[in-house]
């Protein structure tokens, strides 16, 4: 049975996770920096870098504990972080797989010190390490069949993510409109002016997905929250708007609470508390692939509080 070790200096800055995966990839750099005599791996070595690539499939059996997502935040955060570089060097033009190598250079062999602390550890695995096993390094699909090549975990716009984002589109939409059934027959107060419900579902959707054309993007919960902000501001229910003009003006930026103002950490959840403290994105505030407006101003809190 394999064990996979990580750096603890390296796990400090940019997790467990990204910790093991860096392993693997400094690993198989070092067989082929290893390896140079053998030609598949001497086409490796580019622009001063020794690089490596694999398959979805390959890294999902290695790391049989993480999913993709997982791998790919992984990946990010390591070439973010600068441990990690990012090339494209496959022979074939429409070949998007990403390739990857450890920060190191001809002049600073693989393996001989670490990225994070170039003058301490002599190696950033430890002493002897045990390799993450790969019994087909460096696999790539058969880039004659469009069907292989999107089970790449590294290509763009693989057919495999185009089904995932289509998925969460849907979703997202369904997250919308419920938040417009809300707005529609929770918030809204019956009135002489309430009406072309459809009409409204329709700039609803736009406010929320940026396609307003007078407005920037804003999420369900905001709007929602805005528009209580102005029912409540209406002294005299006469004066009240009717909802689709309201919407289509729109009615909600002067409501919009700014700078975070009102986001209580109280109303998180336990789950949501713990993975903002950790400086990551609860999925139940995520929005459209990326952090709604609450997880986004306490992102930046403990951006800010770490810095």
């Amino acid at each position: 049975m394999s064990r996979h070790s990580f750096d603890p200096k390296i796990a400090e800055k940019v997790g467990v996770n990204a910790a093991v995966v860096y392993q693997n990839i400094v690993f198989w750099a070092e067989h082929k920096m290893n390896n140079r005599n053998r030609k598949q791996d001497r086409e490796c070595w580019h622009d001063g870098y020794w690089w490596t690539y694999n398959s979805r499939k390959a890294f999902s059996d290695q790391f049989s504990y993480l999913t993709a997502d997982q791998i790919r935040t992984a990946l990010e955060k390591l070439v973010s972080f600068g441990l990690l570089l990012k090339g494209n060097y496959n022979k074939a033009g429409f070949d998007r797989t990403n390739w990857y190598a450890p920060t190191v250079s001809s002049e600073w062999p693989v393996g001989e010190k670490s990225p994070m602390d170039r003058g301490s550890e002599p190696n950033p695995l430890g002493k002897n390490p045990q390799p993450i096993p790969d019994s087909k390094p460096d696999t790539k699909p058969d880039t004659k069949n469009a069907r292989d090549r999107a089970d790449d975990l590294f290509s763009a716009g693989n057919e495999t993510d185009q089904q995932d984002e289509t998925s969460k589109a849907k979703n997202d939409l369904a997250d919308i409109d419920s938040a417009f059934d809300e707005f529609w027959g929770e918030i809204w107060p019956s009135h002489a002016r309430k009406a072309g419900r459809a009409d409204c579902l329709k700039v609803y959707r736009q406010a929320c997905t940026g396609k307003h054309p007078k407005a920037d993007k804003i999420s369900p919960r905001a709007l929602n929250e805005a528009t209580k902000a102005y029912i409540a501001s209406v002294r005299d229910p006469q004066y009240l708007k009717g909802p689709l003009p309201w919407l289509r003006q729109p009615g909600w930026e002067p409501f919009v609470r700014a700078g975070g103002q009102g986001f209580r950490w109280e109303d998180l959840s336990t789950a949501q508390q713990n993975a903002l403290s950790d400086g990551r994105c609860p999925p139940s505030l995520m929005e459209n692939g990326a952090p709604d407006e609450v997880a986004s101003y306490w992102l930046s809190k403990f951006r800010k509080a770490a810095g």
